[in-house]
């Protein structure tokens, strides 16, 4: 028996693909996200309390944003919140909108999950361009070519929030 695994050890080493001897692999991972989406976050940490932001953007980003601010899945994002509506309905005061205008086309493992990137770009790029025609509290926190942040300034909303709060309890008291 122990012959046997031994053997298919030294067979599997040489049969089965590894991902760190593709170097078509290396050349994308940066594709899967940008450089830049990691500094930019690290910007809004910084400058932005704890707990008052939102990016919107790729499940990427999730991992940077956790403890610090909240995240919202773009296609969620797209989906959820109407672009013509009175207030963008995310209850925080700053919402950071993430845009690749170049999306990445990574190629190695779960590949098949990147396929749709470009079309979820363009229709972000749709609901962005409603939004901004509805609302002046839009602006570009960000632009590098490949990737634009927007800052979407939403105290209006947590004001409203925090009003409607007040009047319940007042009711109630």
């Amino acid at each position: 028996m122990i012959i046997f695994l031994t053997i298919f050890f030294i067979v599997s080493i040489f049969v089965v693909p590894t991902w760190d001897t593709n170097v078509k692999f290396f050349r994308s991972l940066n594709d899967m996200q940008y450089n830049a989406i990691v500094l930019d976050i690290y910007k809004i940490k910084k400058f932005r309390r704890p707990l008052s932001w939102t990016v919107v953007g790729f499940v990427q980003s999730y991992a940077r944003v956790l403890g610090k601010g909240f995240h919202i899945n773009t296609q969620t994002f797209i989906k959820k919140y109407n672009p013509t509506d009175k207030y963008l309905k995310v209850p925080t005061e700053w919402v950071y909108i993430f845009k690749e205008n170049l999306p990445g086309s990574y190629q190695g493992s779960g590949e098949w999950f990147f396929r749709w990137r470009a079309d979820i770009q363009l229709q972000l790029e749709a609901w962005l361009s409603i939004y901004s025609r509805c609302h002046n509290n839009i602006k570009t926190f960000d632009d590098r070519g490949f990737l634009t942040v927007y800052e979407i300034d939403n105290r209006a909303y947590t004001k409203y929030l925090y009003e409607r709060k007040l009047q319940s309890e007042h009711r109630t008291n």
